[in-house]
């Protein structure tokens, strides 16, 4: 929970960010697909996270 919104807080107007499980995941890697959309894959440093994630930009 606190991971997804941290990662929610990058999101601008018109963006979508996810983590690597979500994206990830059988039925949303499905959908994407289907809509002929690409997760872009960045690093992110994420507030009260030690390490920098890798988060996915959905187009």
């Amino acid at each position: 929970m606190n991971i997804a919104a941290r990662v929610q807080n990058l999101a601008v107007s018109r963006s979508i960010y996810a983590t690597g499980p979500v994206v990830e995941n059988a039925q949303t890697s499905m959908l994407l697909e289907t809509s002929s959309l690409k997760p872009v894959a960045k690093r992110a440093a994420l507030r009260g996270i030690a390490d920098e994630m890798t988060v996915y930009e959905i187009p």
